[in-house]
């Protein structure tokens, strides 16, 4: 495995001569804008744009017997293929709040509604 920016000999990969830097091919940054992020328990909802959302569920909260794994869930912040910069330079615009044990998060483009503390499901995400 090899880390990208990182300067490796060039006999590595099989390649007889001087060591090669392999460059990042542009510049990005995984980790959302904290202001584009809401969390509620295991479950983290990024805002990306109006019209696009990511939803992730952290099962260490569920599966760790320890109150601490409760209270700080991990979540994935590498980049994905998909979206490799989270850190978007145009903060989307969007409000959330909680009612009766229901999250909704609402943009221009769209809304979700979640139901606090319950594994996605086609009954706990709409």
């Amino acid at each position: 495995p090899h880390a990208p920016g990182r300067a490796i000999a060039a006999d590595a990969i099989g390649v007889p001569g001087p060591k090669l830097a392999w460059p990042e091919l542009m510049q990005y940054n995984p980790v959302a804008n904290a202001s584009c992020v809401v969390v509620s328990g295991s479950a983290r909802f990024t805002v990306l744009t109006e019209r696009l959302m990511r939803i992730e569920w952290s099962g260490d909260a569920i599966a760790g017997a320890k109150a601490e794994a409760a209270a700080a869930p991990a979540f994935e912040d590498r980049a994905t293929l998909a979206v490799m910069n989270r850190n978007v330079p145009t903060l989307p615009t969007f409000s959330h709040s909680v009612k009766d044990g229901v999250l909704t998060i609402a943009t221009s483009g769209l809304q979700l509604s979640y139901t606090v503390g319950k594994p996605f499901a086609a009954d706990t995400l709409s």
